[in-house]
């Protein structure tokens, strides 16, 4: 059932991985990025990749989704390759919570 990876981003974005062959939905904006990730939850995907732009808009869902098994949101950076942090500030506040300390300095 969870076997599918799926792809949230820009019409730009989304191409690149395309070209890769992953599933993509382009958004035009924060609340288009937030009904595909309302479709891919509910269509049973594994993983899902979305742009730190479309992830910070969509918050609380995220949130939410961190107390699932699936599926795992990635926020990645966009295709002009100005990412905000956001992505990676999960991750450390992930490894935080779950070793009780910051092994990334």
């Amino acid at each position: 059932m969870y076997k599918r990876v799926g792809v949230i981003g820009n019409a730009f974005s989304a191409a690149l991985f395309k070209a890769a062959g992953l599933e993509v939905f382009a958004a035009a904006d924060g609340s288009a990025a937030r009904e595909a990730l309302l479709k891919l939850e509910k269509e049973g995907f594994a993983v899902v990749f979305i742009t730190e732009d479309y992830a910070q808009a969509n918050q609380d869902i995220l949130l939410r989704l961190k107390t699932k098994s699936f599926p795992a949101v990635i926020p990645i950076p966009s295709a002009n390759g100005a990412g905000s942090g956001f992505g990676q500030a999960g991750v450390k506040q992930d490894i935080e919570k779950a070793l009780g300390s910051d092994i990334l300095l």
